[in-house]
């Protein structure tokens, strides 16, 4: 399905143009975390367990093809910044509404899944990692948007989710008192007292963890308005201030994380990250329902400065 996805947009993406990758601008470590699920000829295996001469799904980066070629080799690398980014099932969006609920439906049912939720992919991964984006190529995660569409192993479209910083499709990833947990900040709230705690050994966000509770990092990553009260009610007239209630008004911002000064400890987590080379096709497919990523590494990829 993958390769008639490819044909179908006029052979753009056949082209060895979209074998260039956007956003590489160098001979980096590129790698998904401990915990990461990799399509495999056994099944779905977790990265860190996949062996070299182990068969993983691959396909074709010109052609789309699909075939199990065997891992060369296995990278582990230690202390490494990541990035966490989600992505959800698209459903077209020239569908009228009851098409979309209709279809959504049976999406769901497709997917096994309950709820009203469509389904969706997590991944904690360096920032340089190739993903394959419709009508692009490959795109590292770091430059992909949230308007930007990647592909699974069926050729099922899906966009990121707003995570990050002013709504970017990367949430960044904070230190805390855990070396084993990091925090992601929820900048759609106003106000933050709590992070979402996130295993750095796997990926998976954890329910609770004491460990973000007042994180360290919040204290520069957020900066409260202490008079943002008396701001609004200077705005009244003078008549109306006594009585006067506020409900759900923004009492400060969000700080850009890159033009903070992080002292010793705070700042962004490192972790051990994993890749693996994939002999002759140099790609392979990540998360429950598989999103094609590329190995990049060793592949005879022309690389777009």
């Amino acid at each position: 399905m993958l390769k008639e996805e490819l044909e179908q947009q006029n052979n753009h993406s056949l082209t060895n143009d979209n074998q260039k990758i956007q956003g590489f601008d160098k001979f980096d470590h590129r790698c998904f975390v401990g915990g990461t699920l990799v399509h495999t000829e056994r099944g779905l295996v977790q990265i860190q367990d996949i062996q070299i001469g182990e068969r993983v799904l691959s396909a074709d980066p010109i052609t789309g093809q699909q075939s199990y070629q065997a891992v060369t080799k296995v990278i582990k690398t230690e202390n490494q910044r990541v990035i966490f980014m989600e992505f959800e099932y698209q459903l077209e969006p020239e569908l009228s509404l009851f098409e979309k609920l209709k279809l959504a439906k049976e999406i769901r049912a497709k997917f096994g899944l309950e709820g009203i939720g469509l389904p969706s992919v997590q991944f904690m991964v360096t920032s340089e990692h190739p993903f394959w984006v419709a009508e692009k190529g490959w795109v590292t995660a770091n430059k992909l948007t949230t308007e930007d569409i990647v592909v699974d192993k069926d050729a099922n479209k899906y966009l990121a989710t707003p995570l990050g910083y002013n709504t970017r499709a990367q949430a960044e990833i904070f230190t805390t008192a855990d070396k084993d947990v990091g925090m992601m900040p929820d900048y759609g709230l106003d106000l933050s007292v709590y992070g979402r705690p996130i295993d750095l050994k796997t990926g998976n966000i954890l329910s609770w963890n004491e460990t973000i509770k007042n994180n360290f990092n919040l204290s520069k990553l957020y900066s409260k308005n202490t008079h943002w009260k008396e701001d609004l009610l200077e705005q009244l007239p003078e008549e109306d201030r006594a009585n006067a209630h506020f409900h759900g008004f923004s009492q400060g911002d969000w700080v850009n994380p890159e033009t903070i000064q992080w002292d010793e400890g705070e700042g962004y987590v490192t972790t051990t990250v994993y890749n693996l080379e994939v002999e002759t096709t140099h790609t392979y497919f990540v998360g429950e329902y598989g999103i094609w990523v590329h190995q990049c590494a060793g592949a005879k990829t022309n690389i777009e400065y």
